[in-house]
């Protein structure tokens, strides 16, 4: 959650509060009026706050206040923790839902204990009215309240297969910190144990979920920051057997400390705390920060500022931003009406896509809307309209894209900006689906010529038993799809299957919008899974074709004229011999598969490929450079696609990347990708394999293409 500058003061304010009010629950669990305990709670309040952001002191105040309830019997803690569950629904999902599972566990508990179904529906339906209360005086009215919490479920329930990582664990170092913080309360032989056990167990299951889904630095170290607080408030609840808990615990939180270098992006484990010294600075020189940080802000959304004869034109008139760049917004001062699910990487259900969908078909659409490409990133294809996490971007929202392409008219496009207006009368396209077919993973689907229409693809399939139970207790797995094209390169994106069976975005495939480049023809594409054990062994799929043409496509893109880049070489491995341009062949690490008859050359540890080398007296720019390559090798194994160039005064450039990064199933071939953009001209080019690691690779093609734009 972050504030914006005009509710700065509002957050410090209610920071503050949470922290005043989290001491007092925290001195009031250990129940001793002695002033070593006052010294102890300052010590633990200043560690707890130190793991802290602001979702967490709404976890933590609701856990402490939920303790004392269980322990003392007193409701005015128990309400403070409604009030807070009520007031996360609108912070964060997570916060949410950890939130929810609590409360929903402390009502659980109080009915078992007390059979009072008078106090389990008020204490209820303090909750829900809270919540409706806290939404009318932000919104107005309770329009719209219960499609925001349906919204806040789909956001939570499926954002495993939309958003998960998959690094290499170690389930030595997880296993035991699961079985200490899981199992360690109900071992207490003690009623305050057992009743912290049933009270976190939902609790500790969703933050699991949350942190392992995902599973990048930033959600397991919140998922560790809350179990870690909590442990601390089991210590203090339940004192019993401090002696033994304590040295168990750190131990086992110390294993899993061990794991986190394997997370996504790991970083060193840190702990935060802004203390005295910048709370004084911050309150004595709060005009001056804030002044700085406005100049600071206009700097950096300067770069999104419109053209002022398109400012003009929009002048007060209702804007959109697509795809969640809404510093747009800022640097041009629009009149900013939102959709339902305003980032379009977060519409990863059928559900939230349709909310867009209605929305811009709707007469509550804005009138303009604008395609904001400063910050689109490269994907690991080389191409400009990527998601996030190697996802297509036309692949998001597929319902929500097609009303868009119906309603809109593209009005101007530059490198920076695509925008639109609303048409009058929306475009008439129709669409036909296919009967239904059949096919199995890895297996390549020839798809038709797309020069009159655009195509795309409505996939089903379903987990095995194994499959769910994975799904449910941990993740789902990672779903690609390869796209054939017709000069022979292959482009791979990774695909959400909650939303799939609306369309994946087929051809012509676009991989950039607002220049000349021309859009892909898809030939074949074939539908990959990181383990199929997780699925069944077939799906199923239907062709649906729309009746717009490819020319009023590449114009939605701002692709009003098209230039085919020149191609300089283009040249594939055949693994028979050396051939013109490779070398360092060697006929004995040829290697035919027994089951598919297929030819793979072996590279074993700190060995190397053949080589592609080109030599010239000057490759000219802009040149691109791409490399596809079909091997098999384990996903922890380590090993580089390098793509080695040296100008003519003999300087190098090296760039590696790691294999492993891009290996979905290591009990298949996969596709692997490399490109470099030449920013100088260059008199020598090499492109090999390189096996840097123990475990050997075994290559089924590469292909090396040059191109000049």
């Amino acid at each position: 959650m972050y504030p914006l500058a005009e509710d700065f003061i509002l957050s410090v304010a209610i920071t503050m509060l949470l922290q005043i009010v989290f001491v007092f629950l925290l001195y009031k669990l250990f129940n001793k009026n002695k002033w070593q305990y006052l010294l102890i709670t300052a010590v633990l309040a200043w560690l707890i706050f130190s793991l802290s952001n602001f979702n967490q002191l709404i976890i933590s105040n609701i856990s402490a206040a939920y303790l004392i309830y269980l322990k003392y019997e007193k409701p005015l803690p128990k309400y403070w923790g409604l009030l807070l569950t009520a007031f996360a629904i609108y912070v964060k999902a997570y916060v949410a839902i950890i939130a929810g599972t609590l409360t929903f566990s402390l009502l659980a508990i109080d009915f078992f204990r007390t059979k009072n179904y008078r106090r389990s529906l008020s204490d209820t339906s303090i909750v829900l009215a809270t919540m409706l209360l806290f939404w009318i005086s932000i919104y107005g009215s309770p329009g719209g309240f219960f499609n925001y919490c349906i919204g806040m479920f789909h956001l939570a329930g499926d954002n495993s297969a939309a958003a998960a990582f998959h690094p290499t664990n170690n389930w030595l170092l997880i296993l035991p910190f699961l079985i200490g913080c899981w199992v360690i309360p109900f071992l207490q032989k003690s009623t305050e144990g057992r009743m912290f056990g049933f009270l976190f167990l939902l609790a500790f299951f969703a933050a699991w979920k949350y942190g392992m889904a995902r599973e990048d630095y930033s959600h397991v170290k919140t998922y560790l920051h809350f179990v870690a607080i909590s442990m601390i408030l089991f210590l203090v609840y339940n004192p019993k057997y401090l002696l033994i808990n304590t040295p168990v615990l750190i131990f086992v939180f110390f294993l899993f400390m061990l794991n986190m270098k394997n997370v996504e992006n790991p970083e060193p484990l840190t702990l935060n705390y802004s203390g005295i010294g910048n709370f004084s600075k911050f309150i004595s020189n709060y005009s001056e920060i804030k002044e700085k940080s406005e100049r600071q802000n206009q700097e950096n959304i300067a770069i999104n500022r419109l053209p002022e004869e398109i400012r003009n034109r929009i002048g007060n008139a209702t804007v959109d931003i697509y795809p969640y760049d809404y510093t747009i917004v800022a640097a041009n001062r629009l009149n900013w009406k939102g959709r339902p699910v305003i980032q379009s990487y977060a519409a990863y259900t059928s559900w939230l896509d349709k909310k867009n969908a209605t929305h811009f078909s709707g007469s509550t659409a804005p009138e303009y809307f604008i395609f904001g490409l400063n910050n689109i990133t490269t994907d690991l294809n080389g191409g400009q309209l990527e998601s996030i996490d190697n996802r297509y971007l036309l692949n998001d929202e597929p319902q929500t894209l097609i009303e868009i392409i119906r309603n809109y008219n593209p009005i101007y496009s530059d490198e920076n900006f695509l925008v639109y207006q609303r048409r009058n009368q929306p475009l008439e396209i129709q669409s036909a689906i296919t009967n239904t077919q059949s096919a199995k993973w890895n297996e390549w689907i020839a798809i038709p010529d797309s020069a009159s229409h655009f195509t795309r693809l409505k996939l089903h399939h379903d987990r095995s038993f194994s499959g769910k139970i994975k799904s449910f207790l941990y993740k789902d797995e990672l779903y690609y799809m390869y796209f054939k094209t017709m000069n022979g390169s292959t482009l791979k994106y990774r695909i959400v299957p909650q939303n799939s069976a609306d369309g994946i975005w087929i051809s012509p495939f676009h991989t950039s919008a607002g220049n000349t480049s021309p859009a892909e023809k898809i030939t074949e594409i074939l539908v990959t899974v990181s383990d199929k054990d997780m699925v069944k062994n077939t799906f199923s799929y239907e062709l649906e074709y729309f009746d717009t043409d490819e020319k009023t496509i590449d114009s939605f893109f701002g692709k009003d004229s098209i230039i085919t880049p020149e191609v300089i070489a283009n040249e594939t491995f055949n693994f028979e011999s050396d051939q013109l341009n490779w070398s360092g062949f060697d006929a004995k690490n040829v290697i035919t598969d027994p089951v598919d008859r297929q030819k793979y050359y072996r590279v074993d540890a700190e060995g190397f490929s053949p080589t592609f080398r080109f030599n010239t007296n000057s490759l000219a720019i802009p040149t691109r450079i791409t490399v596809d390559c079909w091997l098999k090798t384990m996903r922890d194994a380590h090993s580089s696609l390098v793509i080695e160039t040296e100008n003519a005064a003999g300087e190098k450039n090296w760039q590696g990347i790691e294999i492993n990064r891009q290996i979905i199933n290591q009990d298949e071939v996969n596709h692997i990708f490399s490109y470099i953009d030449l920013s100088s001209p260059v008199a020598k080019v090499a492109v090999y394999v390189w096996n840097n690691g123990k475990k050997p690779v075994i290559i089924s093609s590469i292909n090396v293409k040059m191109t000049k734009e």
